[in-house]
């Protein structure tokens, strides 16, 4: 449409609006991730009639798009500097001050705040930031305030996570409160930038799982509304993030679909960036490199594939856990999204507690009969091959066996010889190096049942289960601390309502005897009766004091304790002092 307006507007002789719609038309195809040589071929085929049409403001905008296209297309020594074939930075910028034209100012700064935040120039990106104070009064309706906005929060974020005791700063706080507000009037445009930001903040905080559900949500808007760039960027970050908590398989996963998103906008040099901080990149496109022209397409298309398999699995996986810290529950979802990957007829989870390994959910694919939170002592249990189970808690490696039966360490486990067993497949669950938990799957219908593909997207599955497991069972022991104290402050509360009750009778007693031998009393034997009451009245007194100072106490970790009494001495005394 920009472009129709361009054409009309010159058939008009509206020779300035024409300009501001065909450089409006591609700063739009920019931000949204067009392809980058295609791009850079459409500006130049206006090039020719801005310049005669001596667009002067146009043109260095124009200059500003082409450098920027050749800087992440082509390999250079200093990427983030807009300096070479259609610019000179320096030269740029004091023109824009000195023509005090401050919207063109603040498009050259983004564009190159934007280089220097993707090749990680992070002290160059901090004084970008400060030079925007000029001209960022001078676009407040603009297109681009909205990515200002974008960008400087990633950057401070960037430099948050360098420090040792990180903290938010309020720009970045300021900066979402307007994001949030942009999205929720346009979503499509918006959302996955707020979303993205907040995933930032939630790595920070070491709110782990949020984390994972704000990156995919994001990535999924930015794929939706066809935002490339920020696709490409939400997957680097992710990537990061998944290989800074020792998430290795997928971290590396996230990555090699931003290096694609980076190579589908065109932007080579960011690409061979990638590769040189990421060399796991750049080895896989080796191995692909090897082989023939005709057998490279297919084996490409067919990782392509199966990479989005993987991913599609992990996000629906990320989806269905997020935020789910009912133990119970999240378990049975793990199951079934696990048994279901796995292509196993049968899955056992095994949960390490304090008091050991716990069989906690059992599960058949053609059966609805579903068993969780069994707390079976795996010592106990006899529907598993306890081999293999040691096997794995004492390695921490998976067990892969295709013809458990008859080939293989374990052929003689009493359990796979009574039952002929046929595909088994045990992984362990870890975090942090700490094994959290095992699941068990087998196959009896088939040999070789679990194939490398099924057990690579298992080993991403259960490492990120791996934290919401941990959250879980953190929940889980607040909630039985909860009901603790809950219970004991019911006790107190209790004891207290009817300590003055119990208070009286004793002082009743001490009161009443005493005024008897006030009173005179002259027979020894009724003295040393009165004399033993009061002592029997005071020392109720001092149980009933202690018992005071004890409730007082619980919340330090005190117990009240139960005792046996004999009930018959009890009646009995009661009934001397009445």
């Amino acid at each position: 449409k920009l472009k129709e307006i361009f054409s009309e507007s010159i058939e008009l002789g509206n020779i300035e609006y024409a300009s501001i719609s065909i450089t409006s038309y591609y700063t739009n195809c920019f931000f949204v991730g067009k392809n980058l040589k295609s791009l850079n071929s459409e500006i130049i085929e206006y090039h020719e009639s801005l310049v005669r049409l001596k667009q002067i403001p146009a043109n260095h905008w124009e200059s500003s798009y082409l450098q920027v296209i050749e800087n992440l297309s082509q390999k250079k020594e200093n990427n983030w500097e807009l300096t070479g074939n259609h610019l000179k930075e320096d030269k740029q910028i004091k023109s824009y001050k000195d023509s005090q034209d401050f919207v063109g100012l603040y498009n050259l700064l983004l564009l190159k705040l934007i280089l220097c935040y993707l090749f990680l120039k992070q002290k160059e990106s901090l004084l970008i930031l400060e030079e925007f104070d000029d001209s960022r009064m001078s676009v407040p309706g603009s297109v681009l305030v909205s990515y200002f906005n974008f960008y400087e929060s990633l950057t401070l974020l960037r430099e948050c996570k360098n420090l040792k005791k990180p903290k938010i700063p309020n720009k970045v706080y300021k900066n979402q409160k307007k994001m949030k507000f942009w999205a929720e009037h346009a979503p499509m445009n918006r959302m996955h930038k707020y979303l993205l930001v907040e995933a930032e903040i939630a790595v920070i905080k070491k709110k782990y799982l949020d984390a994972m559900d704000l990156f995919d949500r994001s990535i999924a808007l930015a794929n939706e509304n066809g935002f490339l760039i920020e696709e490409a960027i939400t997957y680097e970050l992710a990537g990061e993030f998944y290989l800074s908590i020792d998430k290795k398989e997928i971290g590396e996963l996230y990555l090699k679909n931003s290096k694609e998103k980076y190579k589908k906008w065109g932007a080579d040099s960011k690409v061979k960036f990638l590769e040189e901080c990421y060399p796991f990149l750049k080895e896989s496109q080796n191995i692909k490199s090897t082989v023939s022209m005709n057998v490279t397409t297919n084996l490409g298309e067919i990782i392509e594939k199966q990479s989005n398999l993987e991913l599609n699995s992990i996000l629906k996986f990320s989806r269905a856990i997020s935020g789910e810290i009912q133990l119970e529950n999240l378990i049975s979802k793990l199951m079934k999204i696990l048994l279901e990957n796995a292509g196993a007829e049968k899955g056992i989870f095994i949960l390490h507690t304090e008091k050991g390994f716990l069989i906690e959910a059992t599960l058949e694919k053609n059966s609805k009969k579903e068993e969780i939170m069994q707390n079976i002592p795996l010592e106990n249990f006899k529907e598993i091959p306890q081999s293999i189970i040691n096997y794995v808690i004492r390695t921490k490696e998976n067990i892969v066996l295709g013809d458990a039966s008859k080939n293989g360490n374990f052929i003689s486990d009493f359990f796979i010889e009574s039952n002929k067993i046929k595909s088994i497949l045990c992984i362990p669950i870890i975090n942090q190096g700490k094994l959290k938990g095992i699941v068990y799957f087998e196959n009896n219908l088939v040999n070789n049942a679990f194939t490398p593909n099924n057990i690579n997207t298992l080993n991403l599955l259960t490492s990120q289960a791996a934290i919401s497991l941990d959250n879980a069972i953190l929940f889980s022991k607040i909630e039985e601390k909860s009901k603790e104290i809950e219970t004991i402050s019911k006790v107190k509360d209790e004891f207290l309502a009817n300590l003055s009750h119990e208070l009286k009778t004793p002082l009743t007693v001490v009161s009443a005897y005493s005024e008897m031998l006030k009173g005179g009393v002259s027979k020894p034997e009724k003295i040393q009766k009165f004399s033993d009451r009061i002592y029997e009245g005071a020392q109720k007194l001092n149980q009933y004091l202690n018992d005071l100072i004890l409730v007082t106490n619980i919340e330090s970790n005190l117990e009240l304790q139960k005792d046996k009494i004999n009930i018959n001495e009890l009646i009995h005394k009661s009934i001397e002092q009445l």
